[in-house]
């Protein structure tokens, strides 16, 4: 007797023992598919969010000009989204002070320099009222510090509060080693930053009242940034100007040089953890969707790290070609814009619930299986069939055929109800067909490796029950502690069916991007 007539004589058999029991093959059935009803019932009531599409100003460096970095520190801090025409969208928000030129006259100028010259005890324009400038000021700064953190807490909407201005102004940049060549290289960084943040170049450019707003200013911008220190000290150092905000990056110079500076200089720039965004990816997620407008999400330029960095690269450059910065190009960086998108809040909850709905809804098929399997065992119904020439090989393959024929049906309704039920309408079924149909021949696999270790049909159900749900926890292990370098927790965590389904499912995001 051949392989295949076996295999269908064990088929016969199974067969006729499900047809005595059509209510598991009812409760196989429909069991998977009742979850996921109540989820599409949810469908209408679910908020989708049109964003449209987002771009965003350039961002000037220091090697730009003063003029162009200026501008862009205060007027781009909000790094607000535009349309591609340029539109500012009304939900961004504005800012009065970049608007100013276009809706003050001359005398309003006047009158606003006037106000600030006596310190705010005049009248103030009406579109500064309504504003408290109050604030805790450190008493080791200048008291004119007051007045600078007000005015540009004002200026960029409160995007750009004191506690992220004041490494800028007040902070220092350690460096070591201390060379010629890196003395030279961090000389003009000093002298550099001076010159940018020298307000008396534009005095022609400021209403009158400019006198007292270039020496608020001045006073409270410390121009000696640069301080050298050992290797030895340099974290003592840094520690030590941190809890009052004053540092606002260590330097390390690696390839120098020692009174020449090397071709290639490699140096790392450091800071404190909450000022930089985190670095467990190369880059962001393309298909996490939110896109990067706030002053939170843009460190690097909020905090000064792009500038300081662009800074060094110029002394750098002015070192080797012995060329000024008005003679070489400066730089400007740009955001990539984000697409126009919908945001689905119940796509959201879907793809972080799918892995713990998966195993709600094929737990009783799991146990069911091993129960079967362990009850032909107990009753001896292998060693039967062994006499009769059906040997192992022919009474897995039946079994596992036995559990596909019902899962098979349930995948592809299921299917079907989540594309049409427009829980995963972007998802193409066939696509969702195979992946749940993989994901049903790892789940009965393993469910013939669990029945495997018992000999008692009472218990084995509840017991598979437990462990099918345990496994749920290895996508939990995945999740949160993600990162470039995956422990061997990990590795086995997305080995299991649940991780990778967990995966495959946290694949559909909230956000769906639109094609143009």
């Amino acid at each position: 007797m051949g392989y295949i007539l076996k295999l269908k004589l064990l088929l016969w058999k199974n067969f006729l023992i499900r047809r005595r029991n059509r209510l598991r093959f009812i409760a196989e059935l429909l069991y998977p598919l009742l979850l996921f009803f109540i989820i599409v019932l949810q469908r209408p009531s679910a908020e989708k969010v049109h964003v449209p599409e987002c771009h965003h100003a350039e961002n000037a460096l220091p090697s730009s000009g003063q003029i162009p970095f200026l501008h862009s520190f205060v007027c781009r801090a909000q790094n607000q989204c535009y349309a591609k025409n340029g539109t500012l969208y009304k939900d961004s928000g504005s800012n009065p002070f970049c608007d100013l030129g276009k809706s003050w006259g001359t005398k309003d100028l006047q009158r606003f320099a006037r106000s600030t010259k006596d310190k705010g005890k005049t009248e103030l324009s009406p579109e500064f009222r309504g504003y408290s400038f109050r604030k805790t000021v450190d008493p080791d700064e200048p008291k004119e510090c007051s007045d600078v953190s007000s005015t540009l807490s004002y200026l960029t909407n409160g995007a750009l509060n004191w506690a992220t201005a004041k490494p800028f102004f007040r902070g220092k940049i350690l460096y070591y080693p201390e060379t010629a060549a890196t003395t030279a290289v961090m000389r003009r960084v000093n002298d550099t930053f001076n010159a940018i943040m020298d307000l008396d170049a534009l005095s022609h450019l400021l209403p009158q009242g400019q006198d007292y707003m270039i020496t608020s200013f001045k006073k409270c911008i410390d121009q000696q940034k640069v301080q050298a220190v050992t290797a030895e000290s340099a974290l003592k150092e840094a520690w030590a100007l941190e809890p009052n905000n004053n540092l606002w990056a260590l330097v390390n110079f690696e390839d120098h040089g020692e009174d020449k500076l090397a071709p290639f200089v490699k140096y790392k720039i450091r800071m404190a953890a909450d000022r930089l965004p985190r670095t467990s990816a190369a880059s962001d997620n393309p298909s996490m969707g939110a896109p990067s407008t706030s002053t939170a999400a843009n460190k690097f330029i909020t905090h000064g790290f792009a500038y300081l960095q662009d800074l060094i690269d110029e002394a750098i450059l002015e070192q080797h070609t012995n060329r000024t910065g008005t003679a070489r190009p400066g730089r400007i960086l740009k955001q990539f814009p984000e697409p126009e998108r919908i945001v689905d809040s119940l796509a959201a909850m879907l793809s972080q619930l799918l892995p713990l709905i998966m195993v709600l809804a094929w737990v009783y098929t799991f146990s069911q299986m091993a129960k079967s399997v362990v009850l032909e065992k107990q009753e001896r119904v292998k060693e039967v069939l062994a006499v009769m020439g059906l040997g192992r090989g022919v009474q897995w393959a039946g079994w596992m055929l036995e559990g596909l024929c019902s899962a098979v049906v349930t995948c592809i309704l299921l299917s079907v109800l989540l594309k049409y039920g427009k829980l995963t309408e972007n998802s193409d079924v066939i696509i969702l067909l195979l992946l749940l149909v993989s994901f049903v021949v790892a789940m009965l696999s393993f469910s013939l490796l669990v029945a495997s270790f018992f000999s008692n049909a009472a218990i084995v159900g509840p017991a598979a029950s437990v462990v099918y749900f345990l496994t749920y926890l290895a996508y939990q292990l995945v999740q949160k502690q993600g990162g470039p370098d995956p422990t061997y927790g990990q590795v086995v965590g997305a080995v299991s069916t649940r991780g990778t389904l967990g995966c495959a499912g946290s694949s559909e995001r909230s956000v769906y991007v639109f094609k143009t």
